[in-house]
């Protein structure tokens, strides 16, 4: 992706717009990039191409993914225990309220619409980070599917996220996110936010009383919303990385039955940048962890190799080919891969 100048860079943060994809998924990255400097790992990213045409999806099948995730949003609209709690109490005191705000309504619409927006925004928030961790799932399903392979680079990555922010920002914008909140609200009459709407003389005047309602809420309960796009982000990621651990890409064959080969490319399908080095590593560390679960083959036992990084430093060369073979089964290729 093209770097953005963003105010205020530092070494360690910077600031940017939680309401722009682009900013979003660079403070991320950033984020990245400076863990990895500080590993002295070197980050390469691909140069950016067309987002369908990466991920190996048309317009058609992205769109069939995004409907059955928004119809989950809207099907999972329900109240935090705060707001139910809240409704609750609207009811209990509906001539109180009624009597408030013939007496002084604008302060009391005015005061109620901040409160609605605060308490509605938490729980809006969630549900959109649900809903696109889901919509994270389904979408990785679909591109292992289709490309047929499962090692994302990071500049992947990226993709994937910016496709799974752009759904997260659609269920963000009011007319969605607003008609989410008024079903998981309900319509009752004496639990509605503005309890004396209903004796207003006129219909001017009652669209008038919701108007101010309305602008109010929505200013307050967009400035907040916006902030949930590093959560929305956080949760597609973990959904992706959870959905290509438990996948496995088609056409590369059945996981080997060799428990030894097994553990290596369970490992290397979730780590595939790990060198033969690191791989031995992984897996000494896994035995000390819990003996015998990833065993070194019987033939490197009979030459005088105990762990796996004995069997690399005493014959390097067939414990290398012995990975690049499991690789190649995985469809893990090297270097820098889409």
């Amino acid at each position: 992706m093209k770097r953005i100048p963003l105010p205020n860079e530092t070494e360690d943060g910077w600031s940017y717009d939680p309401s722009s994809i682009e900013h979003v998924i660079e403070a991320r990255l950033r984020r990245q990039e400076h863990s990895k400097r500080r590993r002295r790992e070197t980050v390469q990213v691909e140069p950016s191409r067309s987002k369908k045409a990466a991920l190996g999806l048309n317009e058609a099948e992205i769109a069939e993914i995004k409907w059955e995730a928004v119809r989950r949003f809207f099907d999972a609209a329900k109240l935090s225990d705060e707001l139910r709690d809240r409704r609750a109490q609207f009811r209990q005191t509906f001539l109180e309220r009624t009597k408030r705000f013939e007496k002084n309504g604008d302060a009391e619409i005015a005061e109620e619409a901040r409160l609605q927006a605060v308490l509605f925004a938490r729980v809006c928030e969630r549900a959109i980070a649900d809903a696109t961790g889901y919509f994270a799932d389904m979408l990785t399903q679909a591109v292992v599917a289709a490309r047929g392979r499962k090692d994302f680079s990071l500049s992947f990555w990226a993709e994937m996220w910016a496709e799974c922010l752009r759904f997260a920002m659609s269920l963000a914008e009011f007319g969605t996110a607003s008609e989410w909140c008024g079903k998981a609200w309900g319509d009752a009459s004496k639990e509605a936010p503005l309890p004396h709407i209903y004796r207003l003389d006129s219909m001017p005047k009652q669209r008038a009383e919701s108007l101010k309602f309305t602008e109010a809420f929505k200013r307050d309960f967009q400035e907040r919303l916006r902030h949930g796009s590093d959560m929305w982000l956080s949760e597609a990621e973990r959904r992706i990385t959870l959905r290509c651990l438990l996948s496995y890409a088609p056409g590369r064959g059945d996981t080997p039955k060799d428990k030894s080969k097994r553990v290596v490319m369970l490992l290397l399908i979730a780590s595939p940048d790990l060198s033969a080095r690191q791989v031995c590593a992984k897996l000494d560390q896994r035995n000390e962890q819990s003996p015998g679960s990833a065993p070194i083959p019987e033939s490197w036992g009979k030459k005088g190799a105990r762990s796996w990084i004995e069997a690399y430093d005493k014959f390097q060369n067939a414990v290398e080919v012995f990975i690049s073979k499991i690789k190649n089964r995985a469809g893990i290729g090297s270097g820098s891969r889409p």
